[in-house]
């Protein structure tokens, strides 16, 4: 239900941001138009708006289930034994601080290709408005090159951007098995020196809590 409501929601408020941000426009001295190409104009209305509706449907809807996910999670988990889950956070820190790392990394990648792409379509609009005249004058293929460049661009930009999403995505599912391991080999610790009671604790914190914290980072990440 949340889910729905929270796109219901984001589709309505982006069809206002649209006819807003196309009302601006309308409204903008012919200087405005001469100094922007023509293909940005459309490439932000449609890319950027969808961009802020993913983020206002899915992406909040993400993050309040991650954050109750970790709340949660730590809660139980210093209620049972603090000490097992101190030791199990250090690795959800480094998930963390990886994560954001990486992330911000392929922010920059995926806007400088954004850029990139807006630019071939400004050529590609350009291009059909004139192919009367262009094909009159036989530039058909030099047209053709200089809208291969920015794609060229953009190719070398998304080859990338896939490594670093890959150890995004990578490193996410290395520090949940870290997280077993460590919960696995500090608990049989603790429970060695009396200090948990008994072993189904360990067994929880083994399962529960990696999971449970990585599950709600997957969340905050996607």
């Amino acid at each position: 239900i949340a889910n729905f409501l929270l796109c219901f929601t984001a589709t309505r408020m982006t069809r206002q941001i649209r006819l807003q941000y196309l009302n601006k426009m309308l409204h903008q001295s012919v200087s405005y138009f001469d100094r922007h190409p023509p293909g940005s104009i459309a490439t932000s209305l449609s890319s950027d708006t969808n961009m802020i509706e993913v983020g206002l449907a899915d992406k909040v809807a993400s993050v309040c289930q991650g954050c109750g996910m970790i709340i949660g999670a730590f809660g139980i988990g210093f209620a049972k034994s603090w000490r097992l889950t101190v030791v199990v956070a250090t690795t959800i820190i480094w998930m963390i601080g990886i994560t954001m790392v990486l992330g911000a990394a392929d922010s920059k990648l995926q806007s400088k290709q954004r850029t990139i792409y807006s630019q071939a379509s400004t050529i590609a609009e350009e291009a059909l408005s004139s192919i009367m005249s262009i094909t009159a004058l036989g530039a058909k293929d030099r047209i053709i090159e200089r809208f291969k460049q920015p794609l060229a661009a953009a190719s070398r930009i998304g080859i990338r951007i896939g490594p670093v999403q890959a150890s995004i995505y990578g490193n996410m599912f290395f520090t949940m098995q870290c997280g077993y391991a460590l919960a696995l080999f500090y608990g049989v610790r603790l429970l060695s020196h009396g200090e948990i009671k008994n072993g189904g604790t360990v067994i929880k914190y083994t399962v529960v809590l990696p999971s449970t914290c990585s599950n709600a980072d997957f969340r905050l990440v996607c």
